[in-house]
């Protein structure tokens, strides 16, 4: 016996299946979230509804003390899994960062040293030099790694306010992920879309907002993970271009060194902010789907379209 089953046995309730998609119904659904299959009164199918009618039906029919289907919505899938894969990516380009850090700093000392007036050994200079360069070469690898797990993680993210936002995604998934390549465009559009992302996750924003409407919700840590970005992109700039001189002299590549620690320790910040942001909206959005299968939820129940206690001992309905 299965634990629907339990329950339904336990409260009194008789089951059925959809004729659509056989998913188990109790016997007071007027439709099935598994399939979209809306029930007429007897039983039978009326019509298919898409998901996000379905998903606002569904809240109509609890909101006024109604029932609906045993289910899922299919277009919702959770991005734990992909949070998971993101939070080891940017811990292992945090190690990098850190790394280049170390190395940045440790070749400051040097010049400093030089700029003194106090010798330095040219192997020393040459091991700080073949580090640097080390590391930027497994920066590539590990750049392309956290950048895949983070597209792939704000896919999933940006695809799943089909469900869970009370007002239509403006963009597909695709043309949101997108937008990241494309030059100036991605200055702004991924903070747009990463804003709408959150605003659409926020499960206290269904409670309380009207079908279409938009969320007041900014969320203070998409426009700071947005700054990071920002500023880490002007010191780049810099350093870029002072590496651009072909002999530089020491107050210039101490110059150009500070620039490059500088880099590093706003890329580090960054790293802090995206993964707090990325653990932020992968719980907003569970909590939001679960919000909208079991609208008032309580500890260790079971979506099933009724509410459950979790003190009931559903053993004591086995025969």
């Amino acid at each position: 016996m299965s634990v629907i089953e339990l329950i339904a046995s336990h409260e009194g309730r008789s089951l059925k299946n959809c004729p659509t998609c056989t998913a188990l119904l109790h016997d007071e659904a007027l439709g099935c979230l598994q399939c979209g299959a809306q029930l007429s009164q007897d039983g039978r199918m009326s019509y298919v509804l898409e998901p996000a009618q379905v998903r606002r039906d569904a809240e109509t029919a609890v909101a006024q003390g109604g029932a609906w289907g045993v289910g899922s919505l299919a277009p919702y899938r959770s991005p734990r899994s992909l949070t998971v894969a993101s939070l080891i990516a940017f811990a292992i380009l945090a190690m990098l960062d850190l790394a280049f850090v170390a190395a940045f700093v440790r070749q400051l000392v040097y010049i400093e040293r030089l700029k003194a007036g106090i010798n330095v050994p040219m192997a020393d200079l040459l091991a700080s030099d073949d580090l640097i360069r080390v590391l930027g070469l497994v920066a590539w690898p590990v750049v392309l790694l956290v950048g895949v797990e983070f597209l792939a993680w704000f896919y999933v993210a940006y695809r799943n306010l089909k469900v869970l936002s009370v007002k239509a995604p403006e963009h597909s998934a695709g043309f949101a992920v997108g937008a990241y390549f494309i030059p100036f465009v991605s200055l702004v559009f991924p903070y747009l879309t990463m804003r709408e992302v959150w605003r659409g996750s926020n499960p206290g924003a269904r409670r309380t907002a009207p079908p279409g409407s938009r969320s007041a919700d900014a969320g203070w840590l998409v426009s700071v993970w947005w700054g990071l970005f920002l500023v880490r992109v002007v010191p780049t700039i810099v350093a870029t271009v002072m590496s651009a001189v072909t002999e530089p002299t020491l107050e210039q590549l101490i110059i150009q060194t500070w620039w490059s620690i500088a880099i590093y320790i706003v890329s580090l910040a960054g790293i802090a902010v995206t993964v707090a942001l990325v653990v932020a909206v992968c719980r907003r959005q569970d909590v939001c789907y679960r919000s909208i299968i079991a609208p008032s939820p309580v500890d260790d129940t079971v979506a099933t379209g009724w509410q459950v206690a979790p003190q009931i001992d559903v053993t004591q309905s086995l025969p």
